[in-house]
């Protein structure tokens, strides 16, 4: 790094151990947290028809954003009710769900479905 004169944040940086169904170690850094997505150890299902679960190192969205998504979601709900009709209330929340979708959808989608499964408040 010191070779193209960049520097790494001491806290922030660290080796992470990858584990899978073939590493099975145990090490301190088994997970970290890049760009809104958690990368850590996850069970999956053989994708060959085998009734067996495989223990990969892979992405999916982290907690933080999802309690992020889960609060500006419910934020639209508690505008003014005069000031959105029906049709704007939609508009709002399709961009805002529309956008969560096409980012978080690309590795572990079942895990941002169960983030817009929520239920309005009630007024």
């Amino acid at each position: 790094m010191q070779q193209f004169e960049l520097t790494l944040h001491p806290e922030k940086t660290k080796i992470v151990y990858c584990k899978n169904y073939y590493r099975t170690e145990k090490h301190d850094n088994g997970s970290f947290t890049f760009l809104s997505y958690s990368f850590q150890p996850r069970v999956i299902d053989d994708k060959f028809g085998r009734e067996k679960k495989l223990v990969v190192f892979g992405a999916a969205i982290c907690n933080a954003a999802k309690t992020s998504i889960r609060t500006k979601l419910k934020e639209v709900f508690w505008t003014k009710r005069g000031s959105l009709t029906a049709e704007g209330l939609g508009d709002k929340l399709n961009t805002k769900i529309r956008g969560c979708i096409n980012y978080y959808s690309k590795f572990a989608r079942l895990e941002v479905q169960g983030i817009l499964l929520f239920k309005p408040p009630d007024t």
